[in-house]
């Protein structure tokens, strides 16, 4: 699990309450993420898109699934010490019940109006913390991958309030740009570390749409043999022990 923190300051920046440079200084730091050139970098800019949208806090959690291993979670967080610290008594990131809610659904939503089964209850009230504030929003990728992750932000303020209409459309493009953000970069590690040529792609996108070899072999005017062969190349490439897994893990980094 990558985790990084960054604590915002107590005060909030006065000119927040300006609407129209709120909105500007927000699609600055949405902009900044798209060009992030590495994780500490992207936390930058969810700092700024935090402070810009005028919330309290936030935090990130994107969740990279494998067909032969444990799912890896990249967790940006700008978070109070005290209040990270209470997140990160979970035995895994995936118990965490605002995950769980993003890894199953699609619509942004308030943990205050989530059943109990989603909702960080009696271990918040152990520490003195409320967490009812929280707007969730859900990201996924396409193609049935299980890749999926969540932007959380803290809506409560001191001495003023939010526009959670004017919040919800900023924090869908934010979420949106931190997702495809480490999507880039995934895809972007697995076919430098792999080297994938187009025919290798071609092959593994015939494979996810469940052809058998024979119907690949025809496709690309080859022969069984030689498909299975070029299968096994591409499987050592990948690092998986089948082509039916190469496949599931070149679409779950983006590569079909």
């Amino acid at each position: 699990m990558l985790l990084l923190n960054a604590t915002l300051p107590q005060a909030h920046d006065q000119t927040t309450r300006n609407s129209s440079e709120q909105l500007s200084r927000a699609i600055t730091a949405i902009a900044s993420a798209y060009n992030a050139s590495g994780p500490c970098d992207l936390l930058a800019s969810l700092f700024q898109a935090t402070r810009a949208f005028g919330v309290r806090e936030s935090a990130y959690a994107h969740v990279i699934p494998d067909p032969e291993a444990p799912p890896r979670v990249m967790v940006l967080l700008a978070f109070d010490p005290l209040r990270s610290r209470m997140h990160r008594h979970f035995a895994s990131p995936l118990d965490h019940p605002w995950l769980r809610y993003a890894r199953d659904h699609v619509e942004p939503v308030l943990a205050s109006t989530l059943h109990n089964g989603h909702r960080v209850h009696e271990e918040s009230l152990q520490l003195g913390l409320l967490f009812d504030s929280v707007f969730i929003i859900p990201t996924h990728s396409g193609g049935n991958t299980g890749r999926y992750g969540a932007l959380m932000l803290d809506t409560a303020t001191e001495g003023y309030g939010i526009d959670l209409s004017a919040c919800r459309l900023m924090a869908h493009s934010l979420a949106r740009e931190l997702h495809d953000w480490w999507m880039r970069r995934t895809r972007a590690e697995l076919q430098r570390a792999a080297r994938l040529r187009s025919e290798d792609v071609r092959l593994l996108a015939f494979e996810r749409q469940g052809l058998s070899t024979k119907q690949i072999a025809r496709l690309v005017d080859s022969s069984i043999t030689a498909v299975d062969s070029r299968f096994r190349r591409i499987n050592a490439k990948i690092g998986a022990s089948n082509r039916r897994h190469a496949a599931t893990r070149a679409a779950i980094h983006g590569l079909l």
